[in-house]
């Protein structure tokens, strides 16, 4: 007996919806995607049960005739694409074929759709994928397609979707991200009877507004880059609203949102010694390039993509990037809100939002910030005709230093001092091993270690800066900081950045420590004469704002 065989093809569909319909996410996204490929300006999604129910998707597009309604539940029956080179130059969101007609084979399906001068538009049922009714229907111009019960014949499929709550938070998070890249579309989304988002056409900082709430909006800065073929716009936010994971990051290219190492990589290697430790970027950017200039068909869901000119691509957000976090002032301000804590945010807009963002500090030397006082030696109280700036003096002068550090390396112009009495330091084997193989990155820093047999070492030069430091400590310091690197999988510039970042710690002003009024206004003469002044190596502020009208709202001279 033969032992291969055609499928029969409701399995076919079955296996084909294993790999469009991957949970309830998956149905909305064809669906709404659909939708917008139909020119829809309005898009209403309203889901029973986190979409395990029913998805019901409901749009005022173009609509379609009885004859497209019927053939567009057939498997690979699509109007998006008609030969092979359509494939390489994709400019609609949806394309694939088979999307309907997996969706119907593990779902109860109805489809209402009509067009604008239609008498009656077509209605269609159909169970498991097969259509038992087309009928006439009364609706509005558009489609509307409701799915039921999902995976209601493959039990195995359903049994491993997540809770209602979390497969509801999976649309949520879909239905914001067609709302980021079509700010042109209104988009509603109903969960059990409640709606969650409900947005209407409108410019995309209103849309951030409405969809991630004021701190965001509050600490967006304007990128832009113009390009042959290849544009940039959109915001980054300020270090302070930086995450712990990558979901504030929104790559919308062509109108589609994807994903895309190189893009994240290249903002991230922007922010360069702004963010602290394994926190990542927000971002939105939307990115215009040529539909042949772009392979969107490398992921199953077209989540990610392939540029023909990666390089360039990768070249062009962070040159943007960098020039955005170069231009705009990112120092953190204390906002004031009647009867709630004060905040710290990182704030210098004036009202009137994004668009009338100026700059109220200039990059370079400022003599209008003058210090006042010093508290607990430790923070810097200096005015100018805006306010107060509290500036941390040991974070203001780590920046300060690791500044003058890397561009010394940079320029190979580095001086190193001999240490005076050099003295032995004994280590594990581990550790010994550690300082062993980066003898060399430690010279480019400026600190030459000798060994002096077995595992002690000797710390022969150090920065001029750092001379009169203890320098066992340093040297263990530098250890600890290169055997985390290790563990992290770093990269030979992270090195070289892991050990400046030490050693500005180590050779700038300390918590605690008294100074002058002469060193209080050379180390503000310093700091601005740099361009990442807001933050240290590290990511933290180096300095907070209080306008005067906070002030005065704070003593009730002002509502």
């Amino acid at each position: 007996m033969a032992l291969i065989r055609v499928l029969p093809e409701s399995l076919i569909n079955q296996i084909a919806a294993g790999e469009v319909v991957e949970r309830p996410a998956s149905v909305v996204k064809e669906l709404v995607e659909n939708a917008i490929d139909a020119g829809s300006t309005e898009i209403t999604c309203e889901i029973v049960s986190g979409g395990l129910e029913a998805i019901i998707v409901s749009d005022n597009g173009s609509g379609m005739l009885r004859e497209d309604a019927k053939m567009a539940w057939e498997r690979h029956a699509t109007s998006k694409i008609a030969s092979g080179k359509d494939l390489f130059a994709i400019s609609t969101l949806g394309f694939r074929g088979e999307a309907l007609a997996s969706i119907a084979s593990v779902s109860m399906t109805e489809m209402e759709t009509g067009r604008k001068d239609d008498v009656s538009g077509t209605f269609l049922k159909a169970k498991g994928g097969v259509i038992f009714d087309v009928s006439d229907c009364g609706c509005a111009p558009g489609t509307k397609i409701s799915v039921f019960n999902l995976f209601y014949n493959t039990p195995a499929r359903r049994k491993y979707m997540k809770n209602e709550s979390t497969e509801t938070r999976y649309i949520i998070e879909l239905m914001q991200g067609f709302s980021i890249s079509r700010p042109d579309i209104a988009f509603k989304l109903i969960s059990d009877g409640k709606v969650v988002l409900d947005v209407s056409s409108d410019i995309s900082e209103n849309r951030i507004l409405a969809i991630f709430g004021k701190e965001i909006y509050d600490n967006l800065v304007p990128v832009y880059y113009g390009g042959t073929g290849f544009s940039i716009n959109g915001f980054i936010g300020k270090p302070i609203v930086s995450r712990s994971n990558k979901k504030g990051q929104f790559i919308v290219l062509n109108g589609r949102l994807i994903q895309s190492n190189i893009i994240a990589h290249a903002v991230k290697e922007a922010y360069y010694s702004m963010l602290m430790h394994e926190k990542f970027p927000w971002f939105l950017l939307n990115i215009k390039v040529i539909p042949e200039d772009v392979d969107v068909n490398v992921h199953p869901r077209k989540l990610e993509v392939r540029f023909l000119k990666q390089n360039e691509v990768y070249r062009s957000v962070y040159g943007c990037v960098e020039s955005a976090l170069n231009k705009n002032i990112l120092v953190p301000k204390v906002q004031i809100e009647a009867d709630t804590a004060i905040p710290l945010q990182m704030e210098f807009r004036e009202p009137g939002g994004i668009k009338d963002f100026i700059e109220i500090m200039q990059k370079g030397r400022t003599s209008e910030l003058k210090p006042v006082a010093q508290i607990a030696n430790s923070y810097i109280l200096a005015e100018d005709d805006n306010g107060l700036v509290i500036i941390d003096q040991h974070a203001a002068h780590e920046r300060v230093m690791y500044e003058k550090i890397l561009d010394t390396v940079k320029k190979s112009q580095l001086v190193s001092q001999a240490v005076l009495a050099p003295q032995p330091i004994d280590f594990g084997a581990a550790e010994a091993e550690i300082i062993r193989s980066n003898l060399g990155s430690l010279k480019e820093i400026g600190v030459e270690v000798e060994e002096f047999g077995g595992n002690t070492f000797l710390v022969t030069s150090l920065p001029a800066d750092m001379v009169k430091n203890d320098s066992g400590e340093i040297l263990r310091g530098l250890i600890d900081d290169l055997s985390e690197l290790k563990k992290s999988g770093g990269s030979m510039q992270s090195k070289r950045d892991y050990l400046i970042h030490f050693a500005a710690c180590r050779s700038a002003v300390k918590f605690g420590q008294k100074l002058s009024h002469e060193e209080q206004v050379a180390l503000i003469d310093e700091l601005f004469k740099i361009d990442r002044k807001e933050t240290c190596p590290h990511g933290r502020p180096t300095m907070i704002r209080m306008t005067y009208g906070e002030l005065e709202k704070m003593f009730g001279r002002r509502l």
